[in-house]
């Protein structure tokens, strides 16, 4: 299990990282949004390098994420188990 991502091209192997299984992605897909991979792992929302695998940054919202989630007009739209989130895009400082 893991999570890895490929050329578009070539379907060569670009990374792959082992601390996200696929199961984890079945109801909540990763989103590419300005250049970051938004992903949410059990309560957490995970900024990743998508060149890299890398995490960049990770946050907890205040409700856990239950269902989906969505990123636009520079904001992170989250669905949480009572309530609807809305958090800032991420900006390097």
């Amino acid at each position: 299990y893991g999570t890895a991502a490929f050329d578009k091209n070539t379907g060569a192997l670009l990374w792959r990282k082992t601390y996200f299984s696929y199961a984890d992605f079945t109801h909540k897909k990763p989103i590419l949004y300005n250049g970051y991979l938004y992903v949410i792992h059990g309560s957490k929302l995970y900024i990743i390098n998508p060149d890299t695998g890398d995490k960049i940054y990770s946050y907890e919202p205040s409700d856990n994420p239950f269902g989906t989630f969505t990123v636009g007009n520079g904001k992170i739209f989250i669905c949480g188990y009572n309530k609807l989130q809305c958090y800032e895009e991420y900006k390097p400082k």
